[in-house]
């Protein structure tokens, strides 16, 4: 009987082990990087598996330096789509949406923010991305400033 009884427990709780180690084994990127302007500090943070091409789980969170007023946002990536019509291709930049304001930060030669609301431009600025101490022109690159002390 008291045997029964602890094999009754453990399968109680193996779903969860079961789970725990898989979930554990799963190879989740969050990678963060810091978008610079004149008037704002954004944090971009993904939330997708490693090696995920066009990730829609991006977390925006920009400080206005003048006021200090923050927001959050959840977004996505944006990609160009490949000649079939369907396939992501290219990496473009993130966009995120906040009722009917779209803010987005593109990279086409350098990087810049615009929040736009409705299809009205409210702000249009380029600025620097940074990760860690390190700053770079486009996240295309932070592979190579990591770690280094340029700025």
């Amino acid at each position: 009987m008291r045997t029964r009884l602890r094999s009754a427990r453990w399968w109680t709780y193996f779903p969860f082990v079961l789970a725990s180690q898989f979930l554990c084994g799963l190879s989740w990127a969050e990678d963060e990087l810091i978008f610079t302007t004149k008037s704002f500090d954004i944090r971009i943070t993904e939330h997708c598996e490693e090696e995920v091409i066009g990730c829609d789980r991006v977390e925006y969170f920009g400080v206005n330096r003048k006021t200090g007023k923050s927001i959050r946002l959840r977004g996505k990536q944006l990609h160009s789509i490949c000649a079939d019509g369907v396939t992501p291709c290219h990496f473009q930049g993130y966009v995120f949406r906040n009722s009917d304001v779209t803010y987005s930060i593109i990279l086409q030669g350098e990087s810049w923010l615009a929040i736009r609301k409705g299809g009205r431009l409210l702000l249009h600025e380029s600025g620097d991305w940074r990760r860690e101490n390190s700053v770079s022109r486009s996240p295309d690159d932070r592979e190579n400033k990591v770690g280094s002390s340029s700025q």
